[in-house]
């Protein structure tokens, strides 16, 4: 049992940090300031769905301010893709990821190389002549549609599209009781808006062989883990 004087339902809890945010003191990764730090800019993909044929990035490697560019296929040599599984969705196809595209995009958006320069206007600037070929292929932009026999299989190593499918009961049911119901649902895109969007400040430290983080997250523990 807890006391009503310990109970947090229903009562107004005070934030120790509001007063600090409403007066603009508010520290955001985008407000880090670090010794030798560059700026990071993404080339991301006009396409849906397309395969990368060739990029040419020697204009931005020699673009004033650039330190480093690389390409998906580069940094996969280093880093190694991912799934993202979900345990409450034991059927839940979830094909390898890398940071980066390595051969073929399969959403707009997706970044295909990254550029890192002295200044985030010389990152953006840089970013602009890398030059990529592309041959398209064929998209998919419903639902509905990508789950039909002709249409395009954006995974291959998968027999269609269908992420997962749910199923309720045990399938055993009198002839004469059948009783058959369906439904469509459709949802518009959603997610979170806080005032920070997704950011990311990374600093080692050769010194004491130390790697500081600065994230906009939720999860610092899972984040830990991560990095280790």
């Amino acid at each position: 049992m807890t006391s009503d004087n310990h109970r947090l339902i229903g009562k107004r809890v005070s934030r120790p940090n509001a007063r600090r945010f409403v007066t603009g003191r508010g520290r955001y990764a985008d407000d880090l300031q670090l010794p030798r730090m560059v700026h990071a800019v993404f080339v991301r993909s006009s396409y849906a769905h397309a395969r990368i044929t060739s990029i040419e990035m020697s204009a931005a490697e020699a673009a004033t301010g650039v330190v480093g560019v690389m390409t998906g296929a580069q940094l996969a040599e280093v880093c190694a893709p991912w799934t993202g599984g979900a345990a409450h969705i034991p059927g839940l196809r979830a094909p390898k990821q890398h940071p980066m595209a390595v051969d073929v995009v399969r959403w707009q958006g997706e970044p295909v190389a990254v550029v890192a320069a002295a200044t985030r206007a010389q990152a953006e600037d840089a970013a602009e002549l890398v030059e990529i070929e592309w041959d398209l292929l064929p998209s998919v932009s419903a639902g509905e549609p990508a789950l039909e026999n002709d249409t395009q299989i954006i995974h291959p190593e998968f027999e269609d599209n269908l992420a997962f499918e749910a199923r309720a009961g045990d399938g055993n049911m009198d002839d004469e009781m059948d009783v058959r119901v369906s439904a469509s649902f459709r949802f518009g895109r959603h997610t979170g808006v806080p005032l920070e969007t997704r950011a990311i400040v990374a600093e080692w430290n050769s010194g004491d062989e130390t790697l500081t983080v600065h994230a906009s997250h939720q999860t610092p523990w899972q984040q830990q883990d991560v990095y280790s």
